[in-house]
């Protein structure tokens, strides 16, 4: 039995005077969303040449619409080359000695207020908040001043329960730019390497393998997938979470268990030494095997 993977790439570039395809048949890949769902038209699983399943491309979009969930999204968007974006700091800028500083105000001014008058037999005064309008018949604040004035470009948040009155702010005249401050993270691991018993459990993989795939695909619902990119997960059983390990994994003496890394930044030098923080988490079950039992516990 031959078992083969088919895979049919798109279209990415098209020739002048070619009339089997058009314009529109040629995927791009700058500045679009997911390109990792859009690598591949169309996969095709064979046994012995008889088609087996296959799926397309819109395949991807429907499983992360309806079956990704968002404690999740985060190793799917990695998975599938789809960036986060940033999220960046702006520092205050200066204004000139002449003018008032570039800053909001901090505390809303309320306005004086005045009960509309009651109508016959209304027994003292009440008050009623509609959002956005005044409803007839019912008594209402009225304010000293427009609900909402527009002062541009400071003008404050709509506040849809009351009215607010905000202070005029005159415009500052910036004299210098200031840089905005992104936090990225870049993971200081390319290889990390596991053996136990002198046999590689884990060898030869990408990081990236352990921290956004691993999570997502084994994870179960009890696994969230980790944001840091430096978070690495091993697992020893197919689904880590419930009660059914797929095996033992004996490592009660430290020498037996040996993790190592591959970096381009962590030496011994100074300013680029890291400290290596490890959680391990096990169960205690019973493995039967031909007629007897053994209790497996974790040390």
């Amino acid at each position: 039995m031959v078992a083969n993977i088919v895979i049919h790439s798109p279209t990415t570039s098209l020739t002048r005077g070619t009339k089997s395809f058009t314009p529109t048949d040629v995927t791009l890949y700058r500045h679009c969303d997911y390109p990792g769902e859009q690598i591949f038209d169309e996969v095709r699983f064979e046994v012995s040449s008889n088609p087996i399943d296959s799926c397309y491309s819109e395949a991807y979009v429907i499983h992360r619409q309806l079956h990704v969930p968002t404690d999740k999204i985060i190793a799917w968007n990695r998975c599938r080359d789809q960036e986060d974006p940033f999220t960046g700091v702006a520092p205050v800028l200066d204004a000139n000695s002449t003018t008032t500083p570039v800053t909001a105000p901090g505390v809303r001014q309320l306005p004086d207020l005045e009960a509309e008058p009651q109508g016959p037999g209304s027994v003292g005064p009440a008050a009623v908040l509609v959002q956005h309008q005044h409803q007839p018949g019912l008594p209402c604040f009225r304010s000293l001043r427009p609900a909402v004035i527009t002062v541009s470009p400071h003008m404050d948040d709509w506040h849809p329960f009351c009215a607010v009155t905000t202070t005029s702010l005159s415009d500052g005249t910036v004299t210098g730019a200031g840089a905005m401050n992104i936090k990225y993270e870049t993971a200081q691991m390319t290889k990390p390497q596991l053996q136990a018993h002198s046999v590689d459990v884990f060898a030869g993989f990408q990081a990236q393998f352990f921290n956004p795939y691993i999570p997502y695909q084994f994870g179960r619902a009890g696994i969230t997938a980790p944001t840091n990119a430096g978070l690495y997960f091993y697992s020893f059983a197919l689904h880590p979470t419930p009660y059914q390990p797929s095996g033992h994994f004996n490592a009660s003496r430290e020498r037996e268990l040996y993790l190592g890394y591959t970096s381009s930044f962590i030496s011994s030098e100074s300013g680029r030494t890291a400290t290596f923080f490890v959680q391990a988490k096990a169960v205690n079950f019973i493995l039967v095997s031909e007629g007897s039992c053994s209790l497996r516990y974790s040390t």
